[in-house]
C-alpha cells in the first residue's frame, strides 16, 4: 500500500510541478503606452507642376498640415463636389497590452478628392512618438512610419463626377515596405516595437496594409471611416547576455530532476521486485 501511496504521489507531483514549469513559462508582461504622431516630409510626384515651376502661386497652398497630425495636399478640380483637398488624419492613443499581442496604436481617416493631376503627392511620413511604461519616467521613441500614396489616373474629361465614383478610379494609401519596428530598453530588458498594418492581424491572414477610397469620399470599412493602426510588443534579446533560451527555468530543472528521481525509484523497484518472484 505504501508503495502504491508513494508511486501515485510521485506521479501527481511531477504532473503539478510540470504544470507549474508551463504555467510561470506561459506568463507574460503587460506593457502599457502612448502613440502620437505628426506629418513630414512629402514628397510631390514626379509630374508635380511644382518640381517645374517652384514659383508657381499654387505651391504656396498647395501641401499643408506639415508638421500636424493632419495632412491635406493638392488642388481641388472645379468637377468636384465637396471642394475638398486630399487629407491624412492620425489620432493616436493609449494602449496597454500583454507580450506578443497585437493591440490599437491609433486610427487613420484617408479622404481621396478629385485633384488636378499635376498637383499629387507620391509619399509622406509619420512621426510616431511612442512612449512606454511608467508616467513617471517613461521611455520615449520615435519611429518614423513612411506611407506610399497610390493616384489612379481620372479620364482627362470626364462627363460628370458619377463617371468618377468607379472602383476602377480609387486612390489609395499602402504601408511603405518593410513594415517598421524599434527596439527600447525598460526595466533593464530589451523590447520590440513593430507595425502590423490596417486592423488585427489574425492568422492566417495577413496583415492589411493599405486602404483605398473613392474620388470625392473618405476610404470606409464596415466600421465607418477610421481605420485602426496595430502594433505589438515583444521581448528582444537582453543587452550584454546570452539568448533567455540558452539558461532552463528554475521549474523546469525542478521538474527534470524529480523526473530524474521518479525513474531511478522505478527501476529499483522493478529490481526488488524481480528478485522477489525468483524467491
Amino acid at each position: 500500500m505504501s508503495l502504491v501511496f508513494t508511486t501515485a504521489i510521485s506521479g501527481c507531483s511531477m504532473f503539478a510541478l510540470a504544470a507549474f514549469g508551463f504555467s510561470s513559462q506561459a506568463q507574460a508582461f503587460t506593457i502599457s503606452g502612448s502613440a502620437d504622431g505628426v506629418w513630414s516630409n512629402p514628397i510631390l510626384d514626379e509630374a508635380n507642376l511644382c518640381l517645374k515651376t517652384p514659383n508657381h502661386p499654387e505651391c504656396a497652398t498647395m501641401v499643408q498640415g506639415v508638421g500636424t497630425n493632419k495632412f491635406s495636399w493638392g488642388t481641388v478640380a472645379k468637377i468636384s463636389a465637396t471642394k475638398k483637398a486630399n487629407e491624412l488624419t492620425f489620432t493616436g492613443n493609449s494602449f496597454s497590452a500583454d507580450q506578443g499581442s497585437w493591440t490599437k496604436i491609433g486610427t487613420l481617416k484617408y479622404f481621396n478628392a478629385i485633384n488636378y493631376a499635376d498637383t499629387n503627392v507620391k509619399n509622406v511620413t509619420l512621426n510616431l512618438a511612442l512612449s512606454f511604461g511608467d508616467s513617471q519616467k517613461p521611455v520615449n521613441k520615435l519611429l518614423q512610419v513612411n506611407f506610399n500614396l497610390v493616384n489612379t489616373p481620372n479620364p482627362a474629361k470626364p462627363k460628370n463626377i458619377q463617371e468618377l465614383k468607379d472602383v476602377a478610379y480609387a486612390d489609395r494609401v499602402e504601408f511603405a515596405t518593410p513594415l517598421p519596428t524599434t527596439e527600447f530598453i525598460y526595466n533593464l530588458d530589451s523590447f520590440i516595437f513593430e507595425i502590423g498594418g490596417f486592423g488585427k492581424p489574425i492568422f492566417p491572414r495577413p496583415p492589411q496594409t493599405s486602404i483605398s477610397a473613392l474620388e470625392d469620399d473618405f476610404a470606409q470599412n464596415q466600421f465607418g471611416i477610421e481605420h485602426e493602426i496595430y502594433a505589438r510588443v515583444s521581448y528582444g534579446q537582453k543587452p550584454n547576455s546570452p539568448p533567455k533560451n540558452n539558461v532552463p527555468e528554475p521549474s523546469t530543472v525542478a521538474g527534470s530532476l524529480l523526473a530524474g528521481m521518479y525513474l531511478l525509484y522505478r527501476k529499483n523497484f522493478s529490481k526488488q521486485k524481480a528478485k522477489s518472484s525468483c524467491r
